[in-house]
């Protein structure tokens, strides 16, 4: 039986990362933000820096990584999708139709 791994790096984007941050104008999303959030935020590129480090060192031929962007309003299905539609054909995986059970 053929074997698929498929890597997806889900990131985010700065206006994302601005995004959560405006929530806080919005009392009944408050709760979705911890004062952690904001120290979190001044590491922005030093996380940046360490995810294109992960994704380089683990580049790899046969299951290579699809870079999602993680939105807000959820497109991370979407750039999912493709990928995984595309593996699923390429098994070319045959229906067997009902079996008779004994």
């Amino acid at each position: 039986m053929a074997r698929v791994i498929l890597k997806f790096f889900l990131t985010f984007e700065a206006g994302t990362a601005r995004t959560l941050l405006e929530r806080l104008d919005e009392p009944s999303k408050n709760w979705k933000f911890s004062m952690g959030d904001i120290t979190e935020r001044a590491l922005w590129t030093r996380y940046m820096a360490v995810y294109q480090d992960i994704v380089r060192a683990h580049l790899d031929g046969a299951a290579p990584w699809h870079v999602v962007p993680r939105t807000i309003n959820g497109s991370r299905a979407w750039g999912s999708a493709p990928p995984s539609v595309g593996a699923l054909e390429k098994l070319d995986l045959k229906f067997r139709g009902p079996t008779r059970r004994r």
